[in-house]
């Protein structure tokens, strides 16, 4: 097994959060100075001097890693703890495991001489429920002790850490009390507590946000109701009407656009004019619905319409989505074959492609503009993947005269940091919702007062004007078996408790489509293989799943093989157990690859000298091998070997949903693990399975879709939303009445 293939960028989940003289690879090829159990609760960045312990970094390490990288609350929170501390990289942090003999290896939470947690512990409940991490209950015994606090206030301060770790950035406290059966009174104790306690990082005279702030509406983590604050007023600022140079020219364009041959639905033509008058566009829209092709017409209308303002920036949260976002949109621009489209500006454009993270910390691709102060246009796709501290930089640094177009489904997974920003500002934009517009903009669009995509906007409305929400799916049938299921998921509560009659509905057109045959027609769009729930893994199903992978394994030609990828795929809600990704890979590479030429990767990890990015898939030969890997992504598209000792990647015969995101299969099989029984999953992965999972998982399909999975999981994705508090929405209502 090559070890440099399986080194993950982060510690991994098996060893301590602390450890000796931490040495953290950051995930984003940097070297910044932030130290190990930061990196440890999130993954993040290498110390700067391996051989130094942290106490004596403690003077020299700045608030913000150097590469950017916001690190949740929590993850400054698990450093300040530590640095106050003075804590020399010699610990351990104390196991909550009682069951430790005394003749075992124990650790302690200071030198050694910390005591586990008695089976009584409330803490150690918490855990064994799968409300707090192991880890986490570790960090906070160890900061209550080393700080004299009360040992009563443990399961909330332990709790209050896993929330901010999860991405929460608001704590509804009457919510929080109800959970943890505690008097709200605890939950101000232990805030109060925390604010106490915490010295944050970088000079004695930086503003620093307080880790537990307590506000009317909740309790915000490290500084995230600063963030929501910049955030709002940034977005209210920009949220103007700014019609292009030459107005009465792009009217007449819009209005051409009827005769195109590829021409825009309703829809699609009220994006495009929205974005001739204001500089703050929300287009939504879930797969398939256009909004490639309504940012390429937009663009194209931008630059004829407004020749002064037309140096732009496309931009994603990911390394492959900024390369796809690249090739789309210039595709569809060159599709149209403008005679007047200028050809040099669609060569920067497509070159200006980059990650935020690049494009903010770093620098952007070789295009016209390499910063965002040169910005005249900018388009971030993905939105749904960004996060509060990443959005709160990327505004900041946009100029003021730029116009901003963010891009995304709402519907989607959200950032796995703090924050549902796209979810929010679709809030903040609609009412009910539908898209809010005022009586002015209706009048200058010519929307009727029965449209049904528009509803008069409210005093409490602040974004109106900037939503188009897409609804025509070109990918999926109005009346086929995928558009159907995305379309009742969709109905199901909108963010919120999904009602009987939409779990109703859904599971009837899966019971439509129920079959115990593993291989469904080609004709048929949706198939469910009801596995009981009481199945103890996915054994039965392997060898048609061998079958699906047949073509790629055994293809004679890389390019073969290659051209195999994005026809089938594997895909998990969890990664361990026995219906998690690991599991059916080894299943996989042990039925496989003794026979097969090749195996399935994906890089995990950007890497611009190879132009290679996260999510890009590609395959490695299983026997005789050359130490290559051979990828089909980047910002050219074209296949290409790439030495396998300089790249990050991991076997793909099974994916995550997380994994998956951004990537679209022929065919999706989707193995849902049962609640009970000897395969269940446990309580921790539980509440990861939401509707958001559920609705990213099933429209990676483009043509068919298997599910596999007992109905109690299906109803219990469908009826679980993803739950983070946010005080986005209510933030920009304030500062706009």
């Amino acid at each position: 097994m090559d070890r440099r293939r399986h080194r993950p960028g982060g510690l991994q989940r098996s060893r301590p959060l602390v450890g000796h003289r931490l040495q953290v690879g950051c995930r984003h090829g940097c070297r910044c100075a932030v130290p190990g159990p930061v990196a440890a609760a999130h993954g993040g960045c290498r110390l700067p001097d391996p051989g130094r312990p942290v106490r004596d970094l403690a003077a020299t390490v700045p608030a913000r890693p150097r590469c950017g990288r916001h690190h949740d609350s929590s993850s400054l929170v698990v450093f300040a703890f530590l640095r106050r501390a003075g804590y020399s990289g010699r610990w351990s942090l104390p196991h909550p495991d009682a069951s430790r003999t005394a003749g075992s290896h124990r650790t302690g939470a200071v030198c050694r001489k910390g005591r586990a947690m008695s089976a009584a512990d409330p803490l150690l409940r918490l855990v064994e429920e799968g409300v707090v991490k192991p880890a986490t209950a570790r960090l906070a015994r160890f900061a209550v002790r080393r700080f004299d606090g009360d040992a009563d206030l443990l399961p909330v301060i332990a709790r209050l850490l896993e929330l901010g770790f999860e991405g929460q950035s608001l704590v509804r406290i009457e919510e929080l009390a109800a959970e943890l059966q505690i008097e709200q009174d605890v939950i101000a104790a232990a805030a109060d507590w925390l604010d106490r306690a915490m010295v944050w990082a970088g000079p004695a005279d930086e503003q620093r946000p307080a880790p537990a702030r307590r506000r009317p509406n909740g309790l915000y983590l490290g500084g995230a109701d600063e963030l929501e604050q910049r955030i709002a007023a940034a977005l209210l600022a920009r949220a103007v009407e700014d019609p292009v140079e030459e107005l009465e020219r792009a009217k007449r364009l819009i209005g051409a656009l009827d005769r195109e041959p590829r021409a825009p639905n309703r829809l699609q033509r009220r994006a495009i004019a929205l974005a001739a008058r204001r500089r703050l566009v929300l287009l939504a829209g879930g797969p398939g619905t256009g909004k490639t092709f309504t940012v390429a017409h937009m663009l194209r209308l931008l630059w004829t319409c407004d020749p002064g303002r037309s140096r732009t920036m496309l931009l994603a949260p990911t390394g492959k989505a900024a390369s796809r976002l690249g090739e789309s949109i210039i595709g569809e621009l060159q599709a149209f074959d403008d005679p007047e489209l200028d050809r040099e500006r669609l060569r920067l454009t497509a070159a200006s492609a980059s990650t935020i993270h690049r494009v903010l910390f770093g620098r952007g691709q070789a295009g016209e503009i390499q910063y965002l102060e040169d910005a005249d246009l900018v388009i971030v796709d993905e939105m749904s993947m960004v996060s509060l501290g990443l959005f709160d930089a990327l505004l900041a640094q946009i100029p003021s005269h730029a116009r901003l177009i963010l891009i995304g489904d709402p519907r989607q997974l959200a950032s796995v940091e703090a924050g549902t920003v796209l979810a929010d500002l679709v809030r903040a934009a609609s009412r009910d919702g539908v898209p809010a517009w005022t009586t002015q903009m209706r009048e200058a669009l010519g929307i009727s007062d029965d449209d049904p995509e528009a509803v008069p906007a409210a005093a409490d409305t602040p974004l109106a004007d900037t939503l188009v929400v897409l609804r025509e799916s070109r990918r999926f049938r109005p009346d086929g078996d995928i558009g159907r299921l995305s379309l009742a998921l969709e109905r199901a509560g909108d963010g919120g408790t999904a009602t009987d009659e939409a779990v109703a509905r859904a599971l009837s057109l899966c019971a439509e489509r129920r079959t115990d045959e593993p291989l469904h027609p080609e004709r048929a769009e949706l198939a469910w293989l009801p596995a009981e729930s009481d199945s103890a893994g996915v054994e039965p199903w392997l060898p048609t799943i061998e079958q699906l992978f047949t073509p790629l394994a055994h293809a004679e030609r890389v390019e073969d093989a290659l051209s195999h990828l994005g026809v089938s795929i594997v895909l998990s809600p969890v990664r361990e157990g026995p219906w998690g990704t690991l599991t059916l890979a080894e299943w996989m590479a042990a039925r496989i690859e003794r026979q097969a030429r090749w195996a399935p990767v994906i890089v995990t990890h950007n890497d611009y000298e190879y132009d290679v990015f996260n999510g890009d898939l590609g395959v490695r030969r299983c026997r005789n091998r050359d130490g290559l890997l051979y990828v089909r992504g980047g910002t050219s598209g074209k296949a290409r070997s790439i030495p396998a000792d300089e790249v990050r990647f991991d076997d793909a015969w099974a994916l995550t949903i997380h994994k998956s995101q951004g990537s679209e299969f022929d065919h999706v099989w989707l193995f849902l693990p049962p609640l009970e029984g000897p395969g269940a999953v446990s309580e921790r992965q539980r509440s990861l399975l939401t509707r958001e999972l559920l609705y990213t998982g099933m429209t990676r399909a483009k043509k068919r879709l298997t599910i596999v999975g007992p109905a109690e999981t299906i109803e219990h994705m469908i009826r679980t939303p993803i739950r983070r508090a946010s005080g986005l929405v209510e933030r920009l209502r304030e500062l706009g009445s």
